[in-house]
């Protein structure tokens, strides 16, 4: 190996070879007898302790030409004028930067090293800047093979790997070392058995180090395989975020490393300004990285220093960057002042993102109309009151600063009125038991969770009842008097949740599944309207070695998506003091779901959505439904987006196109029925959440009940649009939408026209819905006192015998970091293959919307 660096470097005895290195670190061994096997002087520092730097250089090289090698962050505090012309220059020990490669070769040799320990240091050789690279000028190359050192690109199988693809670098050879002195163990798993040779004794060294053979013979280092880390989901190379870092003009070094975050990890980004000051440099790095990477490879904080801390071998002393607050990846803007810190607070558990600054916008980060019911509800669990009418006027954390307002001790902004008694239905009430005449009682919505080891029971069922006596929709029963359905809310006293335990110990998975399939239909057939109970709950328990896991059904008549997050929110809370053994406080009450049925029904009355009558008649009509087919014989088929996609549909794309989630997915529907069946525009049922802030002093965020609206949408998309223009048509159109529809079940259930039997509005609906069901990650995070992961369930939502409204039910959802698309279908009217084609196309729409946007 000395040999071999001796005759590529033309070391000479005119030359100086500057011995820098620790006598403990390997490269002193490299230094040394390459200077000494070459009759070079061998240059040692007078003061090992005094800081590199050019003066220190200058001096040891006493005008002799002279092999200098250093890591890249220590050579970059090295003025190549400071060595004399004919020197050669080694970047070594960490991923040289071609911007420092190109520095030096104007005026002297700049060689790029790589070699590990175990093959007695060098392995292969790089001369040059990169500049003949035009696919990845910021990438150096770590060049060809010394002689007698063989170098294998492998697959995880061991298989070499083809040119341009990723393996891991294992070096053979008579150079590479036997093993680890005392540690049989670690010397089985690196030095293997040679594939590629007749020696049985020969071995290969596996490096760690990630690599791939470039066309023309050199090999590009692609990074270290224990570097890579996985953050949401994504495989994280942190070198290649700090080559992107590398490639802006003031950016001297860069340095990226993985911190702990409060909701795991995340990137840290360090920078060295190039000259001047760092002013806006961290805005400007955020702006190039945020142009050429994903969104989940952006550091979560930008830091400029004005140098890189460096180890006594001339490393990047990663464990001495300075530790940052967490960030979701953009300059920011911090918080000033207690009310802007809490919301930002507020911001960042919602969206499930790190630091929120003062100016970020709430739509923009990935925030919908759906989330911005939970940003209202936890800041008044912060003790600060605001409307998501404010939220989606002011939208950035300074902003809804200026307008938020102490909480109530109160709370509620009706108290205790209507939270008993009788109550009026609401217009999706209506609805239902106009089109659910077969069985009424069977139509409920479900969770599973999966409880952590050690859940206390009594607690958890404890904690159940507080929800009873906290969300009065939970206690209502209902009647049927006079032809008509009635509701009525009862005392708090008189509301539990029913409990069942089933002991599922000894049995076999064939057995579990049965019977906890048995159960959960069970539960959810044994809702009843009049007699109770509406809630149950079943508790499976397997016995000792496996997790318990709850089951919560409820009839859809008082829940809705919306509620289910208010209610494991409030679950989660009451449980975690319960279980600590203090009083389960849950805050100030929201506006009951009586004051609103009541409200509701008075403004409507009094005109208060007359306005709109003229937009909703003035919509295409409807083509009645055809063979729909009952519930049991409804099928579903599914798409989506995968996480890394979903990450910048979420984050991304709203900022780009100045779009909800929710518009771009309805514009990429639009389009594809737009191509299924060439109508246009495409006649769609749109579900709602149906929490709107249209009557002054009603806070619905934290109410339980049936909120959900339903009303038609025309998306007028052409199938040969662009992804973008489909966006802006179909944002211009549902932004001229009154209220966001919420004013159409109002005006067709509450309302009658020339005569009591006369609706103002017709009854046709459309032949497709959609229903965008918003975010459930982070609802109820990992590691959380009670609840461990929120699971998918079986059982029956809907009466089997129940016959469907619409032809096709369009769902989308994201959970797990990834984003589902479903449709139901009756197998009856449409072929599979067919359902399956169409939201194909919404999907791929999606896809070339989130490449043009990241």
């Amino acid at each position: 190996m000395i040999d071999a660096s001796r005759r590529k470097l033309d070391v000479g005895p005119d030359m100086t070879v500057c011995q820098l290195s620790a006598p403990s670190f390997d490269g002193a061994v490299w230094e040394t007898f390459t200077g000494l096997a070459s009759g070079a002087v061998l240059a040692l520092p007078d003061d090992p302790a005094e800081a590199l730097g050019s003066a220190q250089i200058t001096r040891l090289a006493d005008g002799r030409p002279t092999v200098l090698s250093l890591p890249p962050a220590a050579l970059a505090a090295v003025e190549p004028r400071a060595l004399p012309g004919g020197s050669v220059i080694l970047a070594v020990g960490d991923r040289c930067p071609a911007d420092l490669a190109r520095t030096w070769s104007r005026s002297h040799r700049f060689i790029n090293g790589y070699g590990p320990t175990e093959n007695s240091v060098g392995a292969t050789m790089y001369e040059g800047d990169g500049t003949e690279r035009a696919d990845a000028a910021d990438r150096l190359p770590i060049g060809r093979p010394l002689p007698n050192v063989e170098v294998h690109v492998l697959d995880g199988f061991g298989n070499p790997v083809p040119a341009g693809v990723t393996g891991e670098i294992h070096l053979g050879g008579a150079q590479v070392a036997a093993g680890y002195l005392g540690r049989p163990d670690l010397t089985a798993r690196r030095f293997v058995a040679h594939p590629f040779s007749d020696d049985p004794e020969a071995r290969l060294y596996r490096t760690g180090d990630l690599a791939a053979w470039l066309p023309d013979g050199k090999l590009d280092f692609r990074g270290r395989v224990d570097d890579q880390v996985k953050i949401r989901g994504f495989r994280i190379e942190p070198g290649e975020i700090e080559a992107a870092m590398a490639r802006h003009p003031r950016v001297a070094q860069a340095a990226v490393v993985v911190r702990p975050g409060p909701r795991g990890k995340r990137l840290a980004g360090y920078v060295v300004p190039a000259s001047g000051e760092g002013t806006s440099l961290a805005a400007e790095v955020h702006e190039l990285l945020s142009g050429e990477l994903p969104a989940f490879m952006v550091p979560s904080t930008l830091t400029v220093l004005p140098e890189l801390p460096l180890t006594t071998n001339g490393k990047v002393d990663r464990a001495a960057l300075p530790e940052e607050q967490p960030g979701d990846g953009r300059p920011v803007t911090r918080p000033s002042g207690p009310v802007e810190t809490a919301l930002a607070e507020v911001f960042a558990s919602v969206l499930g993102v790190g630091e929120v600054g003062a100016d970020d916008d709430f739509f923009a980060l990935g925030g919908d109309s759906i989330l911005s019911t939970q940003v209202v509800a936890r800041a008044r669990q912060a003790g600060l009151r605001i409307t998501t009418k404010e939220l989606f006027q002011f939208k950035t954390v300074a902003g809804l600063a200026r307008v938020a307002r102490a909480e109530d001790a109160g709370g509620g902004a009706d108290d205790d009125a209507h939270r008993t008694g009788p109550v009026p239905l609401t217009p999706v009430q209506h609805w239902f038991f106009a089109h659910h005449t077969v069985n009424p009682h069977h139509f409920n919505q479900s969770v599973l969770l999966e409880l952590v080891p050690g859940a206390d029971i009594e607690a958890l069922r404890h904690a159940l009842g507080l929800l009873m006596e906290r969300h009065d929709a939970l206690r209502t029963r209902f009647s049927y008097e006079d032809g008509a359905w009635r509701q009525e809310i009862g005392a708090e006293a008189d509301g539990r949740w029913h409990f069942r335990r089933v002991d599922l110990a000894g049995l076999d998975e064939a057995d579990v599944a049965a019977r906890t399939e048995e159960e959960t239909v069970a539960a959810q057939r044994g809702l009843h309207l009049t007699d109770g109970p509406l809630v149950r709950a079943v508790l499976f328990d397997r016995g000792p070695g496996h997790a318990r896991q709850l089951f919560l059904t409820v009839h859809h008549l008082v829940v809705d998506g919306v509620s289910w997050r208010v209610l494991l929110d409030d679950l989660r809370r009451a449980y975690t003091r319960l279980a600590a053994g203090q009083d389960a406080d849950l805050g100030p009450r929201s506006t009951s779901f009586g004051q609103w049925a009541h409200r509701l029904r008075e403004h409507t009355a009094t005109g208060g959505f007359d306005d709109e009558l003229a937009y909703w008649r003035g919509l295409p009509a409807a083509d009645e439904p055809a063979d729909t087919g009952t519930f049991a014989e409804r099928r579903t088929v599914h798409d989506g987006l995968d996480a890394a996609d979903t990450e910048v549909l979420l984050r991304r794309v709203p900022g780009v196109l100045r779009a909800k989630v929710d518009e771009v997915l309805l514009a990429m529907l639009g389009q594809a029925l737009s191509g299924w069946d060439g109508t246009v525009p495409a006649l769609v049922d749109l579900e709602g959440h149906g929490r709107e802030d249209i009557l002054d002093g009603v806070d619905l965020s934290g109410t339980v009940g049936w909120f959900t609206t339903i009303h038609p949408v025309a998306l007028d998309v052409p199938k040969d649009a662009a992804p973008k223009d489909a966006v802006r048509a179909v944002k211009r159109q549902l932004r001229t939408l009154p209220r966001h529809g919420i004013g159409y079940g109002a005006l067709r259930h509450l309302t009658s026209g020339t005569g009591p039997a006369e609706p103002a509005l017709p009854p046709a609906h459309a032949r497709i819905a959609f229903n965008y069901l918003g975010q459930w990650d982070g609802q109820l995070p990992d590691g959380d006192a009670l609840v461990a992961r929120h699971l998918d369930h079986g059982g029956q939502d809907h009466e089997p015998a129940e016959r469907r409204l619409y032809e096709l039910e369009i769902a989308a959802a994201v959970e797990h970091g990834r984003l589902d698309l479903s449709c139901a279908y009756s197998p009856a009217r449409h072929d599979a293959a067919v359902v399956a084609g169409l939201l194909r196309t919404v999907a791929d729409g999606l896809r070339e919307l989130v490449r043009s946007c990241a």
